[in-house]
């Protein structure tokens, strides 16, 4: 049970999401933090659920929201899973360190480096050895 409350509840919380991101004509960067949160399709499903059992006006802006959504998450290879982060914990032990509570604080400045700037995995590491003064 507790599986899929894992699911449900990130599918519930962003439900909006994919009409929000289309109306703010947000970044492909927008789109890879949603995957982080849930399955960007399974969102899409409730989504549309929601939208069509709705008496509102212009139900055919969702149909473009959730079109435009799964586009840009196709093209990205994250539909159907969470963007992949390229630094992990083994990348860290392989420079050298120790498994720390400090792994946590790395591995999230080293997938927004990924995301926000768009480096490559030797970029990332470069720039998280200097910042974090690893040798």
């Amino acid at each position: 049970m507790k599986k899929i409350y894992r699911k449900i509840i990130p599918l519930i919380k962003n439900h909006l999401a994919p009409f929000q991101l289309y109306k703010a004509h947000s970044s492909l960067k927008a789109v890879k933090r949603l995957s982080l949160k849930c399955n960007i399709e399974d969102l899409c499903l409730v989504c549309l659920a929601d939208c069509k059992g709705r008496t509102i006006p212009n139900k055919e802006k969702c149909d473009e929201a959730v079109k435009w959504l799964l586009e840009k998450a196709v093209e990205m290879n994250i539909s159907n899973e969470a963007l992949k982060p390229f630094v992990q914990g083994r990348d860290l032990i392989t420079l050298g360190m120790k498994p720390s509570k400090e792994f946590k604080e790395i591995l999230d400045y080293a997938l927004n480096l990924q995301i926000d700037e768009e480096l490559q995995k030797d970029e990332i590491l470069e720039r998280v050895k200097k910042r974090f003064k690893i040798e």
